[in-house]
């Protein structure tokens, strides 16, 4: 697995490049290692948790601003939606990335148009993953929500 990501970025080149903190939320280990192996490829500190409970420690123990959360929507316990109420209270400026296995977001977020909901289905490519992190980050820079 880590040779393919490592394929994908030398692939994709340095459109996705970057150095801000991304925090990777996600039961599956295998999703969340490749993941994380991915972004941390491309530069990105990766920060790491398992479930809600985690998270939560973690962004309270992190001294820096932690830019974007990838997290997937459906987790044992705490939802994706919970724990993304709970943080944004501490960290506002932390923009989200909806993660699901689950059809789209339509389906994962019924009643909340598209426009206003960072979403990428599982399955995702490297490439996908890539392009979805670097556009809402990029969003963040320029002031657009």
């Amino acid at each position: 697995m880590k040779v393919e990501a490592e394929q994908a970025v030398h692939a994709f080149g340095e459109v996705v490049r970057g150095s801000e903190t991304v925090m990777v939320v996600e039961y599956n280990d295998m999703v969340r290692h490749v993941s994380l192996d991915f972004l941390q490829m491309y530069g990105y500190s990766v920060l790491e948790a398992k479930d809600g409970e985690a998270a939560i420690e973690i962004s309270e123990q992190h001294a820096g601003p932690i830019h974007l959360m990838v997290i997937d929507v459906m987790m044992p316990g705490m939802s994706g939606r919970i724990l993304t109420e709970h943080l944004k209270k501490t960290h506002s400026e932390m923009k989200i990335l909806f993660t699901s296995g689950y059809m789209d977001n339509t389906f994962v977020f019924p009643g909340i148009p598209d426009r206003k909901i960072n979403f990428i289905a599982k399955p995702f490519t490297y490439e996908a993953l890539g392009s979805k992190v670097r556009e809402i980050l990029n969003e963040r820079q320029t002031g657009n929500t």
